[in-house]
């Protein structure tokens, strides 16, 4: 069982991976608000001003640092007005190849078959 910090007590980076995608989405929602409030305090802001450049009511900077979840956009609202929208990268990376390019490139190749059946 993981713990709040999402550690499972056995040491090593593989402990760690495996016990953060195993957190609920509350585990999750209580760290990203203790990150954003982290954050908040850096940029030694109030709730009342963040909330004044992320065009956010209060209460919403208040759900979001308690864990109390929010809509994306809202997130994305606060995440530009603390100019940390690395974040938003680092969830939406870029796409390498995209999907209907591989599927173009596969139907122009031609496939070679090779048959596991000795030849006469």
């Amino acid at each position: 069982m993981t713990g709040r910090t999402g550690r499972t007590g056995v040491r090593g980076s593989s402990a760690r991976t495996v016990a953060t995608t195993h957190r609920t989405t509350a585990e999750w929602e209580r760290r990203v608000g203790e990150q954003l409030r982290e954050l908040r305090r850096r940029h030694q802001l109030t709730q009342a001003e963040l909330a004044r450049r992320a065009s956010v009511s209060t209460g919403t900077i208040r759900h979001l640092e308690t864990g109390a979840g929010s809509s994306l956009a809202t997130l994305i609202q606060v995440a530009k007005a603390l100019d940390h929208t690395e974040w938003l990268d680092a969830i939406v990376p870029a796409v390498a190849v995209s999907p209907m390019d591989a599927l173009r490139q596969r139907k122009g190749a031609v496939r070679t078959r090779w048959s596991t059946r000795p030849e006469p």
